[in-house]
């Protein structure tokens, strides 16, 4: 993404994978008043200094109490479809409990994309799993990063685990 489309974005997210099953499962979110299902995502701050990447990590944390760098890990460039950027993030337990902003989301879940398909979700999540499925670029690109993802996760299983679940540690995005 270059200077002039990061001055111009509307806000960014990341799509919080979990690989540990057979099947590649994605958190969703449920909005509060809305009832609608979302990826973690929001708009920008004046704190992250328009970059959408700092957007999405910064809207992540907030939403679900998951830290970039501790309790997930970002793997790629940010795909671009619906209204935002969002980036793959490869949690490394999805046993961690996602704290919700109550006024924001009222209920989450690991889903697969099967199961996404039945569920009132908003139109970037639906985007996102029509271009999943579909014979197109992006599916084969989605497939791509899916067996990277799935490759990094068995690298990452073999590495040994912290000690503990730091509550003082902070990730920057540079």
């Amino acid at each position: 993404m270059n200077t002039s489309e990061a001055m111009n974005y509307v806000g960014a997210g990341i799509i919080l994978t979990d690989l540990s099953g057979t099947e590649p499962r994605f958190l969703l979110l449920c909005g509060t008043d809305s009832g609608v299902w979302s990826f973690s995502k929001g708009h920008p701050e004046v704190c992250d200094r328009n970059s959408p990447l700092r957007t999405a990590v910064r809207e992540t944390q907030e939403e679900t109490g998951l830290r970039c760098g501790l309790d997930y890990d970002i793997m790629g460039d940010a795909l671009r479809f619906g209204k935002r950027p969002y980036w793959i993030g490869v949690v490394r337990d999805a046993q961690v409990p996602i704290q919700l902003t109550a006024r924001e989301h009222c209920e989450w879940g690991w889903f697969t994309v099967s199961e996404i398909l039945g569920m009132n979700t908003n139109c970037d999540v639906r985007t996102w799993v029509k271009k999943a499925q579909g014979p197109s670029k992006f599916s084969m690109t989605l497939g791509m990063i899916t067996a990277m993802l799935a490759s990094a996760a068995k690298q990452q299983a073999m590495q040994p685990k912290p000690a503990k679940r730091s509550s003082d540690a902070v990730y920057t995005v540079s």
